[in-house]
């Protein structure tokens, strides 16, 4: 039986993730990360109670380890990592503590590297705020999307309850005819956007109002949606990239210890899979959390996530064979869609990844399903849409 979840050890647990990037002793670093670990190896096996909040304290657990072993132990950070336009160390040799714990809280916070010269500019290229924002101008635009994205939850809720596989004893997602298991998907698409952008809008809203940080240092939670014609593209660019950092610095650390020569597609692939397998471990903990258990009911995430690069390098093939071919030249236009021109190459690459997801999402969602992650967590107690059509504002699980 789990025990207690104690905030105490939660709390000295962040205060590693922030002293990783305060101190400077190479001994005090690796102490850091000892604690850390000791700390992310007994808190597993607690609960407090509530199996969203041990889902989240399973994904921190493991992101800020992850975040620590970079800080603490592959990257110099007060050497490597510098805020966009600094031209010399950021924290010199003789910096008092104060001004080093400022810039580590600023690092902390800055989980994509927004405003930092590691930020992946190409890809984070959808700021939430014009440079001549103004604070207050922000945040009342912020409240306005906060409504849109209970919305969308409100709606993604309704379809959840309507429908029999989102039920703890209902049938199997894969049950369902295709073009079912393609609506199953966009409200699985909804209510993931919607519930992060939620937590994304509120945290700037609070960081904003309350000066910790400026409009122009938010960006949007997801992508390009029109990005996501590959799978690589797809997790690259159109997902979130809130674990984008940790993993390509492990990534690129393994294959260093390997001796892989950079810019080889040995290096590459090394960095993809691991990429992806750190991701599949991170959510395997937080399954375990709500379920206790790494049974296959328990949680699908290892299958999925793994099969994700496994994909990825067979579409890599297929691209450079159709390249080799002539196939998808950069400004051939075949058909015309949604008011603009597009290519075929790129039709058929949408379909791909949707069908992709359509056949692979079950593995990672139906254990939540079975465990009554949707009805008990996800679905919202009350309904703004039923309320106002038939004045049924309080809704059931």
């Amino acid at each position: 039986m789990a025990r207690p979840f104690p905030l105490v050890l939660f709390a000295l647990f962040e205060s590693c993730w922030l002293a990783s990037t305060v101190v400077r002793s190479p001994p005090l670093r690796y102490t850091t990360f000892i604690l850390a670990l000791s700390i992310a190896a007994y808190l597993p096996f607690t609960t407090t109670g509530d199996p969203v909040s041990d889902y989240f304290i399973g994904s921190v657990l493991f992101t800020h380890l992850f975040t620590i072993a970079d800080y603490a132990l592959i990257t110099d950070v007060h050497r490597e990592l510098r805020i966009t336009g600094q031209t010399q160390h950021p924290i010199p040799e003789s910096a008092p503590f104060v001004q080093r714990l400022k810039w580590g809280v600023r690092l902390c916070l800055a989980t994509r590297g927004v405003r930092w010269e590691h930020e992946p500019r190409e890809v984070l290229r959808a700021r939430m705020a014009s440079p001549g924002t103004t604070r207050w101008r922000f945040v009342l635009r912020q409240m306005m999307m906060l409504g849109y994205y209970l919305l969308l939850q409100d709606i993604a809720s309704i379809y959840n309850r309507a429908s029999p596989v989102h039920h703890a004893g209902g049938p199997p997602l894969d049950s369902r005819p295709f073009p079912w298991r393609v609506v199953d998907l966009f409200f699985f698409a909804v209510i993931n956007f919607g519930g992060q952008n939620l937590l994304h809008t509120v945290y700037s809203i609070i960081s904003v109002g309350l000066g910790f940080s400026d409009p122009q240092d938010w960006v949007n939670v997801f992508g390009y949606r029109g990005d996501a014609y590959t799978l690589r593209r797809f997790w690259g660019r159109t997902w979130h990239q809130f674990l984008r950092r940790w993993v390509l610095t492990h990534g690129k650390f393994l294959a260093r210890t390997l001796g892989l020569r950079k810019g080889t597609n040995a290096s590459a692939y090394t960095q993809l899979y691991t990429a992806f397998l750190l991701s599949a471990l991170l959510h395997v903990l937080s399954d375990y959390m709500v379920h206790r258990s790494l049974a296959p009911w328990a949680s699908g995430s290892l299958r999925f996530f793994l099969l994700q690069p496994l994909a990825i390098t067979v579409e890599d093939f297929v691209l450079f064979v159709g390249r080799k071919m002539g196939l998808g030249r950069e400004g051939k236009r075949d058909i015309r869609l949604l008011g603009g021109w597009i290519s075929m190459v790129r039709v058929l690459g949408y379909v791909w990844v949707t069908g992709w997801f359509v056949c692979t999402y079950s593995r990672w969602w139906s254990p939540m399903i079975r465990g009554g992650m949707v009805e008990k967590t996800l679905n919202l107690k009350w309904s703004v849409v039923l309320g106002v059509w038939k004045g049924e504002w309080r809704q059931g699980r």
